[in-house]
C-alpha cells in the first residue's frame, strides 16, 4: 500500500507590514509596524476561499480584514482595529486589499515573503510597540513666538 508523509510546520521567517503616510490634517504619522505570524493555518485560508465563493458580493472587505486579523500577532489586533476605524488616519479600501494580497502571497509562498515583495523588516524579536493610534500621530512642533520688545519708561542713563 502506498504511503506518503506530509510535513507540517515550516517557515519561521517573520512576516510584517507597515502603515505609513499622513493623518487627515496632512501631518506625517509615525510608521506603524504590524508583526504577523510566520504562518497561518491552511484551513483558515481554505475557509476564506470558501466564503468568498459562496457570497462574492458581500464578502470583500470582511474577507480582507479577517485575513489580516488572522495574520497579525494577537497583541496588535486591537491596534489594527483602532487604526482602521480611526477618525485621524484613513486606511483606504485599496490599501486594505493590498495588505490582504501581500499576506496571502506570504502564506501561499513556501519561503514566507513573496518574491515580488520588498521585506519591510528584519527577522528578530518582536519590538514593543505603542498600542494606541494616538501614539503614532505626529505632534506639531511648538510655534515659537517672539517675546514683546522691552520698553523702558525712562531713557537709559549713560
Amino acid at each position: 500500500m502506498p504511503k506518503k508523509t506530509f510535513t507540517v510546520g515550516g517557515s519561521q521567517e517573520q512576516v510584517s507590514f507597515d502603515l505609513a503616510g499622513q493623518d487627515i490634517k496632512g501631518n506625517p504619522i509615525i510608521p506603524i509596524e504590524f508583526q504577523c505570524k510566520s504562518e497561518v493555518q491552511g484551513m483558515v485560508l481554505t475557509e476564506l476561499f470558501q466564503l468568498a465563493q459562496e457570497d462574492q458580493s458581500a464578502a470583500g472587505l470582511a474577507l480582507i480584514t479577517t485575513m489580516i486579523k488572522e495574520a497579525i500577532m494577537p497583541d496588535q489586533v486591537d491596534l489594527f482595529d483602532q487604526v482602521i476605524h480611526s477618525k485621524d488616519i484613513v486606511v483606504k479600501f485599496e490599501t486594505l486589499t493590498a495588505i490582504g494580497q501581500y499576506l496571502l502571497e506570504c502564506y501561499m509562498n513556501k519561503t514566507g515573503n513573496p518574491t515580488s515583495a520588498q521585506s519591510l523588516s528584519t527577522p528578530g524579536s518582536v519590538p514593543t510597540s505603542p498600542t494606541s493610534v494616538a501614539d503614532y500621530l505626529s505632534q506639531p512642533e511648538p510655534t515659537l513666538k517672539p517675546s514683546a520688545p522691552v520698553v523702558y519708561a525712562t531713557p537709559p542713563t549713560q
